[in-house]
């Protein structure tokens, strides 16, 4: 049995690979089997070793595979030195390598073949720089000081960016003496500046290139600066200030309507006019009246006092008071107060103090209240009922801390209400439902997180179409 062989390995493609990986460390030889006449052999397998030699005769074994299985297709077969026994670091390192080839008991095939130079390309990755002719001067003292293409790399020089390839710099690794910094840019116009000073700093820029923000660490603490597209100062924070050094804002950033959570309140006196009660009438009666305009959703708390004077009866003299909105409404069950005697002691003079309150939850807007006050019916006809010094206060306070109780006849809607039984001042009762006023601040908060959501995917469609634009 003989052998004739034919190389067709590519060994540039090892090469071209080589640079941005590691060098492969198989080589592919391929060959075909004959008999004595010539005539290739049965398809099958079949032993064959391999040994590469210093010599084309005798010479050291440098590295051998023992016998390995090839399969034959019309006498042709393919085999990968190097996919058994590995081949060794620098086997390839002097020219001197010939190929020995023993197929099963036959003595080995002559003469060996001598390897051409297509297989030193594994010696690429062992190569010293010292055996390279024509290196760019970049690269001379062994340091490609031009780019970075691994770990351990060191950039000696500025890195430029051109997103476009269009000779435009789009930005930059800028190595500036001791420090580095980082630019990033669009068309050829500055965008961000990132500074690898000693203390660190970043600039950001607007459309034409203005700077107008700028972020500092700082060797006294960190500094926000917020600016103009004129390049003034407009909001500035300093982190190592303290008190109203700290933030300086434009003299007319905030104003009280901007201040939606903001604590308030409103007041009134009716120091002048005694208000006489009509023992006949079932209308209540105005005392004194507040307005006060909220600007968000939040809780009001109206407080109204009044001194009471009762005289003219030994039998019953009594005034019924409550905090309403509506003018000349009836009485509110569970939120009147009532003052007086049932029996009074003697028709002398009588004074008491009195106060009245009520927690409503509204939306932003005005509302009117009143301190209102009734005689009541079962009043002894010469019964005689004054009020003086009417006052009334009401205040804002955005949310709550705790339980805010509240009954109606008739609960708002989506509100979980409790059904109990109220009892009246003529001892009466009568059926009205309590509730937690949080559930109303609870959907005014979904609702202003609703708007606001609306709010921001208006203002991102805007944006969107302000780049597509650009």
């Amino acid at each position: 049995m003989s052998l004739k062989q034919a190389f067709t390995v590519m060994y540039f493609l090892l090469i071209a690979i080589s640079i941005n990986a590691e060098v492969p460390n198989t080589t592919n030889y391929q060959g075909r089997l004959t008999d004595a006449s010539g005539n290739p052999v049965a398809d099958g397998s079949y032993l064959v070793k391999f040994i590469i030699y210093d010599a084309p005769t005798a010479g050291t074994d440098l590295w051998n595979t023992g016998f390995q299985t090839i399969n034959t297709v019309d006498g042709l077969f393919s085999y990968q030195l190097g996919s058994m026994v590995a081949l060794p670091n620098g086997i390839f390192s002097d020219t001197n390598r010939y190929l020995g080839i023993t197929v099963g008991t036959d003595p080995e095939l002559s003469p060996r073949s001598r390897f051409i130079s297509s297989a030193y390309a594994f010696e690429a990755g062992n190569v010293a720089w010292s055996n390279i002719s024509n290196i760019p001067s970049g690269f001379a003292d062994g340091v490609d000081d031009e780019g970075l293409s691994q770990l351990g790399d060191t950039l000696k020089g500025n890195l430029y960016f051109d997103g476009n390839n269009d000779g435009t710099n789009d930005g930059m690794i800028q190595v500036s003496g001791t420090s580095s910094n980082l630019i990033l840019g669009d068309n050829g116009i500055t965008k961000s500046f990132i500074w690898g000073n000693s203390f660190g700093e970043v600039d950001l820029y607007d459309i034409d290139g203005d700077l107008t923000a700028q972020l500092a660490a700082g060797n006294i603490g960190g500094t926000l600066r917020l600016k103009d597209n004129t390049g003034l100062d407009k909001i500035l924070m300093f982190g190592n200030y303290t008190g109203n050094s700290s933030v300086q804002l434009p003299t007319d950033a905030i104003n009280n309507t901007e201040i939606l959570d903001e604590p308030g309140i409103a007041g009134r006196l009716n120091s002048t006019s005694t208000i006489t009660l009509n023992q006949t009438t079932t209308t209540m009666t105005d005392l004194v009246t507040v307005t006060i305009t909220i600007p968000s959703a939040g809780y009001i708390y109206v407080t109204g006092h009044t001194l009471q004077f009762t005289s003219g009866t030994t039998a019953a003299n009594i005034g019924i008071y409550q905090i309403d909105e509506s003018s000349g409404g009836g009485l509110l069950s569970a939120y009147y107060t009532w003052a007086g005697f049932i029996s009074s002691p003697n028709t002398n003079n009588f004074y008491q103090s009195v106060d009245a309150n009520r927690v409503y939850f509204k939306s932003a807007g005005t509302y009117t209240f009143r301190l209102e006050a009734l005689a009541n019916s079962g009043n002894s006809t010469t019964a005689v009922t004054k009020c003086y010094s009417s006052k009334i206060i009401a205040m804002y306070f955005p949310t709550s801390y705790g339980t805010v109780s509240a009954v109606s006849s008739q609960p708002p809607s989506d509100v979980e209400a409790t059904l109990v039984q109220s009892t009246n001042l003529d001892g009466s009762t009568e059926q009205v439902y309590e509730y937690d006023l949080r559930d109303l601040e609870l959907k005014a908060k979904q609702t202003a997180l609703k708007a606001k959501e609306a709010e921001l995917e208006l203002l991102k469609a805007k944006q969107q179409e302000n780049r597509q634009e650009q």
